[in-house]
């Protein structure tokens, strides 16, 4: 099944994405680091 979402709203904080995407690039990076530590 598909992830793809309606709308176009960060699931995280509700800030405006593109389309396809789920998070916005700061949420992203938030996740990112949280799960792997500082790049």
């Amino acid at each position: 099944m598909s992830r793809l979402v309606e709308s176009s709203e960060c699931e995280r904080c509700g800030e405006s994405v593109d389309g396809l995407r789920r998070l916005c690039d700061d949420c992203t990076r938030d996740v990112r680091n949280a799960r792997e530590g500082p790049l």
